[in-house]
């Protein structure tokens, strides 16, 4: 049973976030009171010159009936998240209760109709209900068609779709074959149902098709992902496509079937306008091409801003520029179609530059970096309300505009670690598709006092003890290899001047005792707050005695004796230590 309760909060929750949900078989739509035959050939087909024909149908109400009719007209409003802007809806209930206004019950409408057979037989089920159908033959002037569409359900609330397999198909075959090929259908040929794809815990199947629970811009409990039907044709044969939805097992809860407007290409139509705003430009750079989908030998003449583009005659053509692209599709015959689209372009984020950051390691524990001091860098002269600006940890995660760093402003880096920067395009809401990285390193701002010797100076003549130091002979020691530029190197008598930088001392300084221990702060120019201060004295001052000789003295004189022999010549042995 599905719980009303989570089911009214969620819409109910959606209908402040939100405050839009889709319009369907609204009275101010003209489109909304059309039958079947006229929403197939004025809102559903685009392109081609043959006409479709040979209709037959199975509804419940009749086309002006806008409350209760299975089948009609949507549009998604200015403000939902619906993928198609308008179209044709067919449901096994009532078309009207999937949108106009937030509906917090069950939609379960029981229409009368009977189930189909060929459903049933396309898809191996039996016992189906509420069927609504539209079938009518076409000629296509290509060689391929194709049609986008999506599926809602009631039977999608995370449970219910493990047993009742709601189903539709789109029942493909040539005039005068028996044999139906169904379109709707998954990439590996798994036809679309409630079963087949879903998230429920105890069934759940293809996924990654499934758009998720109580989306709240209709009605239904769950979607599906937009999916497209496409099939390889013969140009100017007659085909029969039956477009069929309908309840199986029961005729509870209903599901709906929603075909974008426009998506059924016959031939020579060249699909929705290319825009920033519908999520479908390219980036700056890349390339589009435009293919009107028919047979290359039919004459092509292409235009840009009204422009011929000579050489250009085949079905498809390359553009890299934005503007208005046009195309004349001669089919022979007095069949000539003409179509035009309007291509944008998105102009990517570009890294601008990118620096290395550093931060002070003087505490010891964790170093905190705040990465968005690169950012002004990265956007350089780009206007930031037009770029996001994201980090990393890995250029994958960055190309991938994954685990995107929560907090730039307070991380914890390592010396070393590479920081990778992502931006992209703020406006065009594609997420992945026009971005730049580039990649920083985070360092370790490491300052180091090192070892140096004692400041030694002789006095002078008083021999008081007191001399003037040049204390910065010291500076190029205590920095080593760190460079000068980059660090102020001051000196203090004690640790606590040194800590706080008061009152450092001013060259040429007269010690004030001998010896007088002196105290090192060193400071980064680029970070102030970064600095490191001596415990302990870093050199000592130190003043040497000078020696003095006396005012006077005495002449030191010997007599001649013979120590050398001859004690008449002037010559004899002087013990100088006497004096």
């Amino acid at each position: 049973m599905k719980n009303y309760y989570l089911l009214f909060i969620f819409l109910f929750s959606f209908s402040f976030i939100q405050g839009q949900i889709i319009t369907v078989n609204d009275a101010a739509n003209p489109e909304s009171s059309l039958g079947p035959e006229q929403l197939v050939s004025d809102v559903l087909i685009s392109g081609g010159c043959a006409g479709v024909d040979n209709f037959t149908f199975q509804v419940n109400g009749s086309a002006t009936d806008l409350t209760t009719k299975s089948y009609g007209y949507f549009d998604r409003g200015a403000n939902t998240g619906f993928p198609f802007e308008r179209g044709i809806i067919l449901t096994t209930g009532q078309a009207a209760a999937a949108g106009n206004v937030v509906n917090p019950t069950i939609i379960s409408n029981i229409n009368g109709q009977a189930g189909d057979t060929d459903l049933e037989v396309a898809l191996g089920q039996t016992n189906t209900n509420d069927a609504t159908f539209i079938k009518f033959n076409f000629t296509p002037t290509g060689n391929d068609i194709s049609f986008r569409y999506l599926m809602t359900s009631e039977e999608y609330d995370g449970a219910t779709e493990c047993n009742f397999t709601d189903s539709f198909a789109f029942l493909l075959r040539e005039v005068g074959s028996a044999v139906y090929t169904n379109l709707a259908v998954l990439p590996d040929g798994t036809p679309v149902s409630v079963v087949n794809i879903n998230n429920a815990a105890a069934c759940n199947a293809n996924t990654a098709f499934f758009e998720g629970y109580n989306i709240g811009d209709t009605n239904y409990g769950g979607r599906t992902v937009v999916l497209t039907a496409s099939a390889t044709v013969i140009p100017n044969t007659v085909y029969e496509i039956k477009l069929v939805v309908a309840d199986q097992g029961d005729s509870a809860l209903d599901s709906a079937i929603f075909l974008e407007a426009g998506s059924f290409n016959l031939g020579g139509d060249l699909g929705p306008d290319v825009t920033i705003n519908s999520g479908t430009a390219k980036c700056i750079g890349e390339t589009l091409t435009l293919n009107t989908q028919t047979d290359p030998a039919v004459a092509h003449t292409w235009f840009f801003n009204g422009t011929e583009i000579t050489g250009e005659t085949g079905p498809t053509i390359d553009v890299t520029q934005a503007g208005t692209y046009s195309v004349d599709v001669n089919f022979g015959a007095n069949c000539v179609t003409m179509d035009s689209i309007e291509v944008e372009f998105i102009q990517p984020g570009v890294v601008n530059n990118v620096n290395n950051l550093i931060e002070c390691n003087n505490t010891g524990g964790a170093v905190v970096f705040d990465l968005t001091e690169n950012t002004p860098e990265v956007l350089g002269t780009q206007d930031p309300a037009n770029f996001n600006v994201s980090y990393h940890n890995s250029q994958v995660d960055a190309d991938m505009d994954a685990n995107i760093i929560a907090n730039p402003t307070m991380y914890n880096g390592t010396d070393g670690e590479m920081i990778y920067v992502r931006i992209e395009d703020g406006l065009s809401g594609l997420t992945g598709n026009c971005y730049d990285t580039d990649v920083f390193t985070l360092q370790y701002l490491n300052i180091v006092i090192n070892t140096t010797a004692n400041l030694e100076i002789c006095d002078d003549i008083t021999n008081d003890g007191f001399e003037a130091f040049n204390l910065e002979s010291q500076t190029a020691s205590i920095l080593g290899a760190q460079l000068a530029t980059d660090y102020t190197v001051t000196y203090h008598v004690d640790f606590a001047n040194a800590d706080a930088n008061t009152n450092a001392l001013t060259s040429p300084y007269t010690n004030i005792v001998n010896s007088q221990p002196i105290f090192v702060r060193i400071q980064s120019n680029q970070d102030p707050a970064c600095y490191v201060a001596s415990a302990t004295a870093a050199f000592n001052l130190i003043v040497n005695p000078t020696p003095v000789l006396p005012v006077t003295i005495s002449d030191y004189g010997v007599c001649d004796n013979a120590t050398d022999g001859d004690d008449t010549n002037g010559f004899t042995e002087f013990d100088l230590t006497t004096q």
